[in-house]
């Protein structure tokens, strides 16, 4: 039956991408318990936290077709903004006054971009999955390294990495130890492939760690230039 739900997606791709990167998506985990790789994996980190990722456009993915469809073509441009976990922010609203961008009004990086929680000494799995609709991007995590495992699903030989490269539609798990002096650590996405395009962040929080997140102090990560 699952075997049916997935194939059933992937038939009708054209008729859900627009909704499922409308936010009408999610991750889902499978896991084989008699897998005797994934189990010798499973003893080298203490937890496991999804990173879901995805580009967010301000406009409906009927609009953005309609774009696509028209004689001429009409393209629709970079993502206003990146989310990571649900979680982000329009760098424009960061204290704006206007009105016109329509703001929540406690706009403001603690509100909106969340937190993974981790505790000094131990290792988590991030599995980091994307679900962006368009945009290629690099992720990091300041003064952290990853060791990815994982690719799609295949357990690899360990391969140490200071940053990592996902497309649309990728899927890895890197090991990450949370070795550092306790803090928050802002862990960004930056584009790929093209010239400009929003940021993703999300916080590395160290447990008991009661600061506010602030992008004016934060240290972010390197990222390769393109």
């Amino acid at each position: 039956q699952f075997e049916t739900m997935l194939a059933g997606t992937h038939y009708w791709h054209g008729h859900v991408s627009f909704e499922r990167t409308d936010g009408f998506q999610g991750p889902i985990i499978i896991t084989d318990p008699e897998n005797e790789e994934e189990t010798q994996l499973e003893e080298m980190y203490d937890d496991e936290e999804v990173v879901f990722l995805m580009d967010w456009y301000h406009t409906g993915g009927q609009m953005r077709r309609t774009g696509l469809d028209t004689n001429p073509f009409m393209w629709i441009g970079n993502a206003q903004s990146f989310l990571i976990n649900g979680g982000g922010i329009y760098p424009p609203c960061l204290g704006a006054k206007e009105r016109s961008l329509n703001c929540a009004s406690d706009c403001s990086a603690s509100n909106y971009i969340k937190d993974i929680v981790v505790e000094e000494g131990e290792t988590y799995r991030l599995r980091l999955i994307s679900g962006a609709e368009l945009i290629g991007f690099n992720f990091a995590i300041p003064g952290h390294k990853m060791t990815i495992v994982e690719v799609e699903g295949t357990i690899i030989e360990p391969v140490v990495v200071d940053n990592l490269d996902i497309v649309p539609g990728a899927r890895f798990s890197v090991l990450v130890k949370a070795d550092q002096a306790p803090g928050n650590y802002l862990a960004t996405t930056k584009v790929r492939y093209r010239a400009s395009g929003p940021m993703g962040y999300i916080n590395l929080r160290y447990a008991g760690v009661t600061d506010e997140i602030s992008l004016e102090n934060a240290t972010l990560p390197d990222h390769p230039a393109w």
